[in-house]
């Protein structure tokens, strides 16, 4: 646990420490909660981290204003020691599930792009193949005139696979 005084250093201990969840009260010196909370949401490394405020200020506006800059949770002092835990162990637990369904994205993205740069290289090598074939024939292939065509016919089968491949991947992306 660690504690800042006022909202700028917690912000700054946010920063060099990345916490798993966030308690922040909205009367503050320096920055109140809602501008903490502001300034976390619009850094990528620390927007993800659950903030919950523990305040006194109770009114509907007040809690709405929380809640549409993305606060995890609301709790009006006092309030009591289950309560408090319960929200903690409530927005850990829907932290971890989140990190582990990106970790899952993770692997299938990977996965998939494995896969997809095995189904380039196989078209690509005909290409290559038989480029190298044609090109020490100057332009024909070794067996006459019905060789080479066939050689450009897998060339473009090669080519257009290829196309298709890139043509599919760019629509997952």
């Amino acid at each position: 646990v660690l504690e800042a005084s006022d909202g700028g250093e917690g912000l700054r201990r946010a920063a060099e420490s990345r916490p798993d969840l966030i308690l922040c009260d909205l009367l503050m010196p320096q920055m109140n909660g809602y501008e903490v909370l502001a300034a976390l949401r619009r850094e990528e490394r620390l927007a993800d981290i659950p903030v919950i405020f523990l305040t006194g200020q109770c009114e509907p506006a007040d809690v709405r204003q929380g809640m549409n800059l993305g606060a995890d949770d609301y709790l009006i002092k006092p309030v009591g020691l289950a309560d408090l835990l319960r929200a903690i162990q409530v927005r850990l637990d829907r932290r971890q599930a989140q990190r582990q369904r990106q970790e899952k994205q993770m692997e299938r993205a990977t996965r998939l792009f494995g896969g997809i740069v095995h189904d380039l290289s196989n078209p690509l090598f005909v290409v290559l193949g038989y480029t190298d074939l044609l090109r020490g024939g100057a332009g024909q292939a070794p067996g006459g005139e019905q060789n080479s065509r066939q050689m450009l016919d897998r060339i473009q089968q090669a080519g257009l696979r290829m196309q298709a491949i890139i043509a599919e991947t760019l629509f997952l992306a």
